[in-house]
């Protein structure tokens, strides 16, 4: 792949807001109002997974609940919090390195580089 004119780096909230909101067709885009989506794998021009950075509103959707059939999807959250809807049930996504297990009373956070594992309530195993 050529590399003209394709950046070293970027900071990911200088790259534009895409100018439609949603790709869906209705009555399904206009769930999608209050989301920024700035396409950062556009600027790198990748074509094997996508980078976005996504901005809700309190309430707002990135997206339609969907699975892709030969890809991933992964998403980290950087301020706020967010509903991650599964075949499993719902799980709230906060910022940073967490882990949430919804059918165990468990949950794992990295600190200081190590994984601690507490009792949903917080309290220490």
């Amino acid at each position: 792949m050529p590399t003209e004119n394709i950046p070293a780096a970027i900071v990911a909230a200088d790259v534009p807001v895409r100018a439609r909101p949603s790709v869906y067709p209705e009555p399904f885009a206009s769930r999608m109002a209050g989301r920024a989506k700035r396409q950062l794998g556009e600027v790198f021009r990748l074509s094997n997974f996508g980078v976005n950075l996504t901005t809700l509103v309190p309430g707002g959707s990135s997206a339609l609940r969907h699975a892709h059939t030969r890809q991933d999807e992964f998403v980290y959250v950087l301020s706020g919090t967010a509903t991650l809807h599964t075949d499993a049930g719902l799980v709230q996504l906060t910022p940073g390195d967490e882990a949430d297990y919804p059918d165990d009373d468990i949950k794992a956070a990295l600190v200081d580089g190590k994984w601690a594992f507490t009792h949903k309530n917080g309290d220490a195993y």
